[in-house]
């Protein structure tokens, strides 16, 4: 099917696409990619050669902290998310903790979501938080659209984002949020790990994915302990 001119190309020797790097043409079309064809089969005026530049998908980093407000001298959305679109990075998902307030409550996520106004270079998303009495927070939150919901059990490091203990863990794996079907919680330092949700299979019983906990440092491990006797309660 030939390109209609009103279509804008994008081509390059080396796009990066599932079955490896090759010379072809992307055809955009009102802002979304339309389909691939080959290198110079371009029957359009606008195109954009790139030569021997990649052309790839761009990165998802879903553990990125943003600390506006409260710290925006360590990293604020306008530094943050100018960095990563300079680096390919298309989507960041904000940690709940270092901005002041952290991630914890309704009221603190509007704000945080008002401070990113007018501020991207590329797509953000949030993570919420959980700490001890804010499961009652968890369900507005998730609501409101953040991704899911990161806890510690060992110090977190910043006074504002407290650890769980076992008590409070078990009793946030009983909140599922909202109506949806997608709650993904994290006790965890690093949103990485797969083979972890696997082995937990927290929350089975409440048709919840399940949740991450990776012992990074040596303190992390009474955290994993608790963890999976609060999922061997879950089923």
């Amino acid at each position: 099917m030939p390109v209609r001119a009103s279509e804008r190309v994008l081509r390059s020797n080396r796009v990066v696409l599932p079955e490896g790097i090759r010379a072809a043409a992307i055809v955009v079309r009102d802002g979304v990619i339309a389909k691939i064809i080959e290198h110079k089969a371009i029957p359009c005026d606008e195109v954009i050669d790139f030569e021997d530049s990649v052309i790839m998908p761009g990165i998802v980093d879903t553990h990125v902290h943003i600390n506006e407000p409260g710290r925006t001298e360590w990293e604020g959305f306008e530094t943050a998310t100018m960095a990563a679109a300079a680096g390919g990075v298309t989507t960041l998902i904000d940690m709940p903790l270092n901005s002041i307030p952290a991630t914890t409550t309704i009221a603190a996520f509007r704000e945080k979501v008002a401070f990113a106004q007018g501020k991207l270079f590329v797509d953000v998303g949030f993570w919420g938080g959980m700490i001890p009495g804010n499961v009652a927070e968890l369900s507005r939150m998730y609501g409101e659209g953040v991704f899911g919901f990161k806890c510690f059990l060992i110090a977190s490091g910043v006074p504002e984002f407290e650890a769980l203990s076992e008590s409070e863990l078990r009793l946030a794996f009983t909140e599922k949020p909202s109506d949806r079907d997608d709650y993904y919680a994290k006790p965890t330092n690093h949103p990485s790990m797969g083979s972890v949700l696997q082995y937990l299979g927290i929350g089975r019983q409440r048709g919840l994915p399940g949740y991450v906990c990776l012992p990074a440092f040596p303190g992390h491990s009474q955290g994993l302990r608790r963890a999976i006797m609060s999922s061997a309660d879950r089923g």
